[in-house]
């Protein structure tokens, strides 16, 4: 008697993930256990550091912020058959842009004064996509080279602009503070949660009905599936390239003005500890998942805010952490793209 049929199992489109992270469970369990901790303890430990408290939910979700935003940036390109990794400098080029707006576009209405600093940030991860895109459409050069050259091209560029036309006095290689009236107003106060977080859920849900539901984003997913295909029919390949380097650009540019406006308030060298290169594997597994990478952006924001006052007794967080985290997309690709099943055509995820 089979208990779960073809037409179940391809219906129930998140058990690929749910399994994945019962198997990363299972192996940080393992870990755990082999070094001699406690893996309740380790995992009550995780969860009330991520999610015990107020503070902790606030903390988690700022730091899911950025993730989300890059994640939705590279997932624009990545259906259009294009591999973006250059979204750290369009963030960071972005981060720049805004701080400087926030600096100088002095005396504006708060309102006003927020979304021109936002602006400046799309507007600027925008054109420094803009770059590749043009390379890759009309001299045929891989993006994925272009698009990690332009990323070491920004941070250098951004660390040289705040150690010496832009630095604040003192030691601190930073910006001076942006204007108030340029500040995210916090939603969760006295955490560092601001309203960066509702934007990112709202172009959560704007890219994902332009994806499925526009023509535009139809003709951007066909140019990913079958470029030939696509051309065939009428569609211009290399305009689809360019909008979707560009809108990527846009929404990686208006994440690193939401951290800068919402957490830091001044660009201080060094902010980023890699939100655009990790954004690759993130949006890749959840890129037919639509919406899921909501949800996905909550599992990898932790990082390592675990609760202090257990933590010795289990193992050190980050490395728990990552233990966790780290297994989890590998498991996901293991399931997604190799199973057994799904070679042999007995049911299919997507």
């Amino acid at each position: 008697m089979k208990l779960l049929s073809k037409k179940s199992l391809s219906s129930f489109s998140i058990l690929p993930e749910i399994i994945a992270i019962l198997l990363a469970f299972l192996i940080s369990a393992l870990i755990l256990l082999f070094s001699g901790y406690s893996p309740l303890v380790a995992f009550s430990a995780l969860f009330r550091g991520a999610f015990g408290s107020k503070n902790a939910w606030g903390q988690t979700l700022t730091q899911a912020t950025p993730i989300l935003f890059t994640a939705l940036a590279f997932l624009l390109t990545f259906r259009t058959g294009i591999f973006n990794i250059g979204v750290e400098g369009q963030f960071l080029m972005g981060a720049i842009a805004s701080a400087l707006a926030g600096i100088y576009f002095s005396g504006l209405p708060a309102p006003l004064h927020i979304a021109l600093s936002l602006l400046a940030g799309g507007v600027m991860g925008a054109l420094w996509g803009l770059i590749p895109a043009l390379l890759k459409a009309y001299l045929g050069v891989h993006e994925v080279i272009t698009t990690m050259m332009m990323s070491y091209i920004a941070s250098y560029l951004t660390s040289y602009l705040v150690n010496y036309p832009f630095k604040a006095p003192g030691w601190v290689a930073q910006t001076e503070p942006v204007a108030k009236s340029a500040l995210l107003p916090k939603i969760l106060p006295p955490t560092q949660l601001s309203l960066s977080f509702i934007i990112a859920l709202f172009f959560s849900f704007l890219v994902s009905f332009f994806l499925f539901h526009t023509y535009l984003g139809f003709q951007v997913r066909a140019v990913g599936l079958n470029p030939e295909a696509a051309e065939n029919k009428g569609i211009a390949i290399k305009n689809r390239q360019i909008l979707a380097f560009l809108l990527s650009g846009f929404i990686a540019g208006i994440g690193g003005g939401g951290e800068i406006l919402g957490v830091h308030g001044r660009f201080v060298d060094g902010f980023s500890p890699g939100y655009g290169w990790n954004c690759g594997w993130f949006s890749g597994k959840t890129s037919s998942r639509r919406l899921y990478f909501s949800f996905y952006s909550l599992w990898y924001a932790p990082g390592g805010r675990y609760d202090h006052d257990s933590s010795h007794q289990s193992t050190s967080g980050p490395f728990f952490n990552y233990s966790i985290s780290g297994h989890n997309p590998r498991c996901c690709s293991l399931l997604y793209k190799n199973s057994h099943y799904e070679k042999k055509g007995f049911i299919r995820w997507r």
